[in-house]
This record gives C-alpha cells, structure tokens and sequence, in this order.
C-alpha cells in the first residue's frame, strides 16, 4: 500500500493510517446492525473490472450511508446490498424492507441522501431513490461505464467484503 503523506486537520497522516481510520468508521454501522438483529444481506455479481481507490472509496460510503440511513429511520428488518455490472456500468443497490419515506420531503432535512448524491456525481455516477411511506426503500447508485477503466488496481470483490 502506498504510504503518501496527507493533512488532516492540521495533523499529517499516511494513507495506512487513513486507511486504519476509515476501517474503524466503516464497522461501527456494522456493530450497531448486530446490536439491532436487522439482517444484513451482502452479494455481488464477479466481475473482471477493476476499480480505482477512489471509485471504491466512493461506492463505500455510498454503501455505508445508505446503510446508516436505513438502521436509523427506516425500521427494517432486512437490508440487502448488491454490486453488480451492468451493460451500462456498475450498480450498487441497496434496499431494506422498512417504512419507506416521501423522497422529495425528506431531501434537504440532513446530509445523508445529499451526500451520496454528490459523491456519485463527482465520479460522473449517478443516485435514485425509489421509496414511498409504507413500502420500503431502494437505493441505485449507478457508475457509467465510461469511467471504469482504471489504473490502480482494486477489485471489484474487495467492495464487497470491505
């Protein structure tokens, strides 16, 4: 792994230890979904596309959001996330059994649904939201082709099991 000097709040860090950190942040979704006993189901479609640290890093925190969001407001007792190609790109969708919500008077009320939003669209991707009170939520976030191939290997498959 590269070890890159970055600042962070006035501290210099490397990238292993940014890395460590956001490991860290990355399970603490995880404990509080054993702590709630929501099912968690994780698959992916095998791919031969690699992806950049950055495009990974991306769909993570999409991933980790939308699962965020889910275990705090949606009363879910499933949640299911799914990376997958597609003739078009790639897919990330995440989706959960619970409430459901009104997209258009939910969006703006936090960060969540905002943030993912213009993650996806600084890679040129692209995020729907497809809920309703009552019906459960599905979240698509969608990576053109275009901007797959990459440089730096990360495999598709380490998404996944991050």
């Amino acid at each position: 792994m590269p070890t890159d000097a970055r600042t962070h709040g006035g501290q210099r860090i490397d990238s292993r230890t940014a890395h460590h950190r956001a490991g860290r942040r990355a399970r603490a979704p995880l404990r509080r979904v054993s702590r709630t006993g929501i099912a968690i189901r994780f698959t992916h479609q095998d791919s031969s596309s690699t992806l950049s640290p950055d495009l990974t890093l991306c769909l993570f925190r999409v991933a980790q959001e939308g699962l965020q969001n889910a275990i705090k407001y949606s009363n879910a007792t499933q949640l299911s996330v799914h990376l997958a190609d597609d003739p078009d790109g790639l897919v990330l969708t995440i989706t959960d059994d619970g409430l459901g919500f009104d997209v258009d008077a939910a969006w703006g009320q936090g960060l969540g649904l905002v943030s993912m939003t213009e993650r996806l669209a600084a890679i040129g991707g692209s995020l729907e939201i497809s809920s309703k009170p009552g019906s459960g939520t599905r979240l698509t976030a969608s990576v053109p082709a275009d901007i797959l191939p990459i440089t730096d290997p990360a495999p598709l498959t380490s998404l996944a099991s991050a």
